[in-house]
């Protein structure tokens, strides 16, 4: 029971990971982000009790089941798709079978499962499928999924041409739509996809860190929407970004792809909400201050890890990555003194690699 219970919250969550990327309304977009949240920390429980408490067994438990858990949401039938009866059946059963000995884990499992249900109108996906929203007592139909040349965006319909940032800057309320538009969702839905796209190699720590991230850097969007709304913000004034999804769209592998996001976007910008909180404390502005202190303290563990997975998985080939990928995507970093040759080293950036992120940023004010 407590494998089919992971088998079932894994395909949730990639199905939630599609509804991100098609989802237009921000506030969908968070609201889909916070129960991604839920189901990861679920399935952190429930692994864990499969795999044993040390989390790098995520990524090596022997056991054939665990390798299994994304590739499939069973029934009980063993099909390859989940009923709604079925699906209330496997909660009832979930919460009988471990509460006495897991209570934890069942409870996350099951408010993660409802969260699922209520937010996806019971649609019940299998991996790699598409959401159909159906009513209760009705069978779900699944296609293929595709990835969007675009993520959904209020005001830009998908089949349009991939554009640039277009929005005035120097004004505070510009400056938080590009956090929310430019760094904070696309963070998000880069996150997503990136499970989506490369779910047959992907290590399931790593997918259940990149779950983590995609609920965060929503809850970022949310704390930044609320500042820009309450001071008088409205997101048809401003053009959407899509340079985080060109960027993720040039990785070939998942090793690119992680440097990218996290080693020539993330990392490189590192230091960057630093020296925002500071400009709004100078301004008088502390809940702006408290909320991008609290953006990098995410960030930082963000950073932290793409910086140890994509050196796991690009091994002798890092540096050469890193290189090729620099020029074309890397973030400009913060000047100093918020650029932080001690913050970079402690989230693991070498001397090498921290003096040629100052050389890159000297070269693009020449």
């Amino acid at each position: 029971m407590r494998h089919n219970t992971s088998f079932l919250l894994f395909s949730l969550l990639n199905a939630l990971r599609t509804e991100l990327l098609h989802a237009k309304q921000p506030e969908r977009k968070i609201d889909i982000c916070g129960v991604i949240g839920a189901c990861v920390t679920a399935l952190e429980a429930l692994v864990e009790g499969l795999c044993g408490p040390d989390p790098r067994m995520f990524a090596y438990c022997p056991s054939d089941d665990v390798q299994r858990l994304r590739k499939i949401a069973v029934g009980q039938n063993g099909s390859d798709t989940i009923s709604f009866a079925n699906l209330i059946a496997l909660i009832d059963g979930v919460t009988t079978a471990l509460q006495t000995h897991d209570a934890r884990a069942t409870t996350l499992a099951r408010r993660a499962i409802e969260a699922c249900a209520q937010l996806l109108g019971l649609a019940y996906p299998a991996p790699n499928m598409d959401i159909v929203q159906v009513g209760s007592g009705s069978e779900p139909q699944f296609t293929l999924v595709q990835l969007p040349p675009v993520p959904i965006r209020p005001g830009r319909h998908a089949s349009k041409p991939v554009a640039k940032l277009n929005c005035q800057e120097g004004d505070l309320l510009s400056q938080l739509f590009s956090q929310m538009f430019t760094i904070e969702f696309p963070a998000s839905e880069v996150c997503a996809a990136m499970c989506l796209k490369f779910q047959e190699e992907l290590p399931i720590e790593l997918d259940l860190l990149l779950g983590q991230q995609t609920y965060e850097e929503g809850r970022h969007a949310m704390l930044v929407k609320g500042a820009f709304e309450r001071l008088g913000g409205s997101i048809e004034d401003f053009d959407p970004c899509f340079d985080i999804w060109d960027n993720f769209l040039i990785g070939k592998s998942l090793a690119e792809t992680l440097c990218i996001e996290h080693f020539l976007g993330e990392g490189y910008a590192l230091g960057g909400d630093y020296m925002m909180a500071d400009q709004q404390h100078g301004l008088g502005r502390y809940d702006l201050e408290a909320i991008f202190l609290s953006l990098q303290a995410d960030e930082i563990l963000h950073v932290k890890n793409g910086l140890d997975w994509f050196r796991r998985l690009a091994g002798e080939d890092a540096q050469y990555l890193i290189a090729r990928l620099e020029q074309q995507v890397a973030v400009p970093p913060p000047p100093e003194p918020w650029f932080g040759a001690d913050l970079r080293r402690s989230v693991g950036f070498t001397e090498s690699e921290i003096r040629q992120q100052k050389l890159f940023s000297q070269s693009l004010s020449l």
